[in-house]
């Protein structure tokens, strides 16, 4: 949109003098001294000296304020270190010289991590100062004043201030005319944006139409196509089906016939290995009653020689004995009678001995009988 340019007739100024091209407006301008506030903040950092180095954060510091030591961190807050604190001073411009109040964030540095120790509030006051009243002109008229030149240039200012005053509301009207055909412009291109909206909205609306039914084509293709697949699929699942069920028969088929086989297989090798078996037990049996019997025999034989020997001894100890006690009763007289008892001692022991032999006999079988029973029930024990 072209804006109008407006021209402003200014009247002519003959002859005035140097002070005359300063304005009504840059008169009310003149911005007033800057205010400066001690602030004491190293009392405020003795309670934690222990925390090692401290840095400060001062923030809610007016837009124009300043500080004379530290960093300004552009959001309205300052950052100061422990070594800037020393003569610090607060500034503050004179048209917002009034009482507020700052926030002192104190912080530690640990590990290049910053931790908040404390959230301090410092207000700051300014003593308002006493400007000087104006006084009335009547009243303030002297001797100085009742110079006519100086009238006249008062008056010549006093001109060029209506003047200027006229400048600023042929600003201010032509300010207003401006605003207004910017809201008319502003809305004559919103109608034309919205008009543009609506025409791209409807295009896109049918783009879209267009793309849906595109899609929704391919869709249904996709889904013929998918239906397609699944019959497919099913008539492939069923064949599988049908394969799977033969393949099993014929694997239980030849499963019961290796079964059958390997069945047969094993009891002709279970006999062979029993038939096997049976002869080398046989054989070993065979050898073990051999070595059993041989062993037997000697020991009977070993058991009947030690106890012939031992009955001989004794049989030959008694009949020693009987003879001494014959010889002591006397040769002479019982010759005969010795000779009788001798014989019938004779028969007498003959006959004891063969009744001791038998029964010897009789023991000894019966103690080899229950050996070789015993002998043979371990050696079958050990055979099975």
């Amino acid at each position: 949109m072209q804006q109008r340019a407006t021209k402003f007739s200014r009247k002519p100024e003959a002859n005035a003098p140097a002070f005359a091209s300063i304005s009504a407006s840059d008169i009310i301008r003149v911005a007033k001294p800057p205010r400066s506030v001690p602030l004491e903040l190293a009392p405020l950092l003795a309670p934690y000296k222990r925390h090692g180095r401290l840095s400060l954060r001062l923030e809610y510091v007016p837009q124009m304020a300043r500080l004379s030591a530290g960093r300004n961190n552009g959001d309205g807050s300052w950052s100061l270190a422990s070594d800037e604190l020393e003569g610090l001073m607060y500034q503050v411009p004179g048209n917002q010289a009034r009482e507020h109040t700052l926030l002192l964030r104190v912080m530690s540095f640990k590990d290049g991590d910053a931790s908040t120790l404390k959230i301090l509030h410092i207000p700051v006051g300014f003593e308002e100062v006493a400007e000087p009243a104006v006084e009335d002109e009547a009243e303030t008229a002297g001797p100085e004043t009742s110079d006519p030149i100086l009238h006249n240039e008062l008056g010549r200012m006093q001109s060029l201030f209506a003047v200027r005053e006229s400048d600023l509301a042929e600003l201010r009207a032509a300010l207003a005319q401006a605003r207004s055909e910017k809201d008319a412009a502003l809305a004559q291109a919103r109608a034309a944006w919205d008009a543009e909206f609506l025409e791209r909205v409807s295009q896109a609306v049918t783009q879209a139409k267009a793309d849906w039914q595109v899609e929704h084509n391919s869709l249904l293709a996709v889904q013929a196509e998918a239906q397609i697949q699944h019959q497919t699929q099913q008539r492939a699942a069923q064949d599988q089906a049908r394969w799977q069920e033969r393949t099993e028969q014929s694997v239980a088929a030849e499963r019961r016939r290796w079964k059958a086989e390997s069945l047969n297989e094993l009891a002709k090798a279970i006999a062979e290995e029993r038939q096997l078996w049976q002869a080398e037990a046989d054989r070993r049996f065979e050898a073990e009653r051999q070595r059993w019997k041989s062993d037997s025999l000697n020991e009977l034989a070993k058991a009947i020689t030690d106890e012939r020997a031992l009955w001989q001894s004794q049989t030959e100890q008694r009949i020693e004995a009987e003879r001494s006690c014959w010889a002591a009763e006397g040769q002479s007289n019982a010759t005969r009678v010795a000779a009788e008892a001798r014989e019938q001692w004779l028969a007498q022991s003959e006959q004891r001995l063969e009744t001791e032999r038998q029964r010897w006999q009789a023991e000894s079988r019966q103690e080899l009988t229950q050996a070789i029973a015993q002998e043979r029930a371990l050696w079958q024990g050990q055979a099975d």
